[in-house]
């Protein structure tokens, strides 16, 4: 109460000092409202002071309630120098931050922070980040921001494409239709995206384009929704589900079958007709398909179908299903998902355990981790009035970890049934292959005895160098031992012959996390272009659900980057001389 009646009294006689000490106050108090109107007060002043004053704050602040508080002060600040210093914040190491200073910048500069926004969204390797680009596009609402959110929404996860439909449906109708050349993108990906935005908010001034696209389009993908969208327009079916309830019928091929689910979780579409099928599949259909009907049934059923799922989230083999099972009970947000996803994390590990925990973080918002007990007690405090907010955001955002943690790279491991893929090229020589042994050697120590480890070093070899030579195995003394000799008489040489390493890491029916480590392009094997080896390990994949994580060492690898999102791993790139 003190500090907020010290800081009414502020707008009678503001003064530096007046309001500095009521910003110091509320820090102290960690009322975060109260820093919020105190440090849009100090930017109020327009003096040099306290643009310094509040630049200092923003160096030493550690919470992000309090960093936010001080980013939207400076978004209002009108001071000579602001936009340098902002400028020094957007290439920080801290995602947040670095996204906070472009929302603030684009406030100042509009078409600046449209292109800083822009990258972020596409180049960015947080998810945080990422989410508040798409804030500062759809803050921003014109039509060339409606084509940055429509180009760069492929290849994000479902969850974060949802966000961008959502946030598309707020703009203003000419935005959109300054978007309609995206439907004559040469990437299939783009032109998918813009007819889902289309089809979530659908007009007459598209008519003519939807029809001609319709007639044009080779893509089947974009005939599916196309078609969808011409239901809603023409006055056929209210949610435009029966074009996709007819591809259901039709459909035969595991890859034909994965594609409608995959639409309809991305459009959100359903009926009971579409419901029932996705019930009845995911609990008995063929076991390739079972684990995308549930996670596709969580998107289309709702809070009707937590019953189904949380019976699938019991079923221990195959493990896909489970997990399919937690995403849709993510995507279902309803509070009735909760509970059971608690059950399940207390007997989970690995994998298992961090998908669960994650379906929990993104329907609660509660950032407690892996860690049972906790979820379970604060479920029997709070549960009885928690109520779930929005779409979910990224299910799967990037993480890191301290060298204290079970990591590689910086990226934290969360699988008990890991193989690690590592480049021994030529051009590993050096420094870049001894960080990598010493990377490896530590992660081999910190293995469980309980996980399945594996390692496989690649160059052009015709037979896969790994340990264990043929598949996963348990993390005993004498598997460690051998593991340890190898890695540490590596030696580099050879060209990089990427898909054999993927295809043997592929080939281990245990495998659920997949670590591929590489300082350059693909030079040897059967498949070299980087598009086509994402493009083939992405359609494998939608079988096994197995997360790739990615690490290029010393340059930029987009299509890894993408392979990376699509699974729900995490990309880094990391410069050793």
């Amino acid at each position: 109460m003190r500090v907020v009646c010290l800081l009414l009294t502020l707008f009678l006689a503001p003064s530096f000092v007046d309001l500095k000490k009521g910003y110091d106050e509320a820090v102290k108090a960690r009322d975060w409202k109260s820093v919020k109107l105190a440090a849009q007060s100090l930017a109020a002043l327009k003096t040099d002071v306290a643009a310094r004053f509040l630049q200092q704050q923003l160096q030493f602040a550690r919470e992000e309630a309090h960093q936010r508080a001080v980013f939207e002060a400076f978004a209002f600040m009108e001071f000579p120098g602001i936009e340098e210093f902002l400028d020094g914040q957007v290439n920080s190491n801290d995602p947040f931050r670095r996204a906070m200073s472009v929302k603030a910048l684009a406030r100042h500069d509009k078409q600046r922070g449209l292109r800083l926004a822009s990258n972020l969204l596409e180049l960015d390797d947080d998810a945080r980040a990422r989410r508040i680009a798409v804030d500062v596009l759809a803050e921003i609402g014109d039509a060339a921001a409606a084509s940055a959110l429509m180009r760069h929404a492929p290849p994000l996860p479902v969850a974060e494409q949802l966000r961008i439909t959502r946030a598309l449906k707020g703009f203003p109708e000419s935005a959109l239709l300054g978007a309609r050349p995206m439907l004559r993108d040469g990437d299939p990906d783009v032109r998918l995206f813009a007819a889902l935005a289309i089809l979530a908010r659908p007009s007459p001034a598209f008519l003519t384009e939807i029809t001609n696209s319709f007639q044009n389009e080779r893509d089947a993908r974009v005939r599916l929704i196309l078609a969808a969208t011409l239901d809603k327009l023409q006055g056929g079916t209210a949610t435009g589900a029966a074009t996709l309830r007819k591809a259901i019928s039709k459909a035969k091929k595991f890859g034909q079958r994965y594609e409608i689910y995959d639409l309809i979780a991305r459009a959100r579409l359903s009926d009971d007709a579409i419901v029932q099928h996705l019930t009845k599949t995911a609990l008995s259909g063929d076991k390739r398909i079972r684990p995308k009907a549930a996670e596709t049934l969580g998107y289309a059923g709702g809070a009707a179908a937590v019953p189904t799922l949380a019976k699938l989230l019991r079923q221990p083999r195959p493990w896909q299903v489970s997990i399919g099972a937690a995403r849709g009970l993510a995507a279902t947000r309803s509070r009735t998902a909760i509970e059971p996803l608690i059950k399940a994390l207390g007997k989970a590990k690995g994998r298992h355990a961090w998908e669960l925990s994650r379906a929990l973080e993104s329907l609660t918002g509660q950032p407690f981790g892996e860690a049972a007990d906790v979820w379970a007690r604060w479920w029997k405090e709070r549960g009885a009035g928690f109520q779930v907010q929005g779409l979910p955001d990224a299910l799967w955002e990037e993480e890191t970890a301290g060298e204290d943690k079970y990591s590689f790279y910086g990226i934290r491991i969360r699988s008990q049934a890991v193989t690690f893929v590592c480049d021994k090229s030529g051009s590993m020589q050096g420094n870049k292959l001894k960080t990598l042994q010493s990377e490896l050697l530590r992660i081999l120590d910190r293995t469980p005895p309980s996980a399945k480890i594996r390692f496989i070093f690649f160059s052009n070899d015709k037979v896969l160098d790994a340990v264990p030579k043929t598949r996963l195995g348990t993390a005993t003394k004498k598997l460690k031992k051998t593991g340890r000799a190898r890695i540490e008489g590596l030696l580099a040489g050879g060209a990089t012959n990427i898909w054999m390493a993927l295809q043997g890491a592929m080939k281990d029916p245990d495998v659920d996390t997949i670590v591929l480590l590489s300082d350059g392009a693909p030079t040897a094997g059967k498949v070299r272009q980087p598009a086509q080896i994402r493009k083939r390990i992405r359609e494998q994949n939608r079988e096994r659900m197995i997360l790739f994580h990615m690490i290029a060492i010393g340059h930029t690898a987009p299509h890894f980057r993408d392979l990376a999102r699509e699974s729900g791993g995490t990309y880094v790139r990391k410069d050793v001389r």
